[in-house]
């Protein structure tokens, strides 16, 4: 069944909300309102409970009916099948503040929550007819989401211009793929290997 623009809309914004609630990382640690252990103590505990709900919902029976009575309408179609983008984005951003310089993570972080978020909803919105029928990534939502996550770099860190714009257009780049893993991930990753690079610390 063909979902109408409208829905598939409404539906990109419920799911967009997720990324963009995890955007107050980023804030509080680059604000200093919360440190990196305290950071990596929520993601630990977020991805702890995103796999035991992964795990409970892929045996099925009774969890697997609540859990797609109440978020099935929310799940992309491999998401049935397989791990949810919100369980990708959870590992994505704890492999980042586990690993990365505290700046070149709290870039990574904004960029998964923020940047991503932006580029879905404004493709969308750009072009429903077209996004809604599966015709892949938009050019209006990629430079939304470059924008937004270039904006966020240069609030919440060190980062030049330069340095902004540049992690903008890696965030771009890496969701456009669409064999290669998740773009939660990929997004994260993406970024925070680039801002280490660039010594964004």
């Amino acid at each position: 069944m063909t979902v109408a623009p409208e829905l598939s809309f409404r539906r990109e914004l419920a799911r967009k909300a997720i990324h963009l609630a995890t955007a107050l990382l980023p804030i509080a640690w680059s604000f200093g309102w919360i440190g990196r252990p305290a950071v990596l103590s929520l993601l630990s505990a977020g991805v702890l409970v995103a796999l035991a709900t992964e795990a409970a919902r892929h045996r099925g029976g009774a969890f697997a009916a609540r859990f797609d009575a109440r978020f099935g309408a929310l799940l992309r179609s491999h998401e049935t099948r397989r791990i949810c983008g919100a369980t990708w984005l959870a590992l994505g951003m704890w492999m980042a503040v586990a690993l990365a310089p505290p700046a070149a993570a709290i870039c990574a972080l904004w960029a998964g929550a923020v940047g991503d978020a932006t580029a879905a909803i404004a493709g969308r919105a750009a072009n429903a007819w077209r996004r809604a029928r599966g015709a892949g990534k938009s050019l209006v939502g990629s430079a939304a989401g470059a924008l937004a996550t270039a904006m966020g770099v240069l609030w919440l860190s060190p980062a030049s211009w330069g340095e902004a714009l540049l992690l903008g257009a890696v965030a771009a780049l890496a969701e456009w793929p669409s064999r290669l893993g998740d773009d939660n991930l990929r997004v994260v990753l993406a970024v925070a290997l680039a801002a280490t690079l660039l010594g964004v610390r």
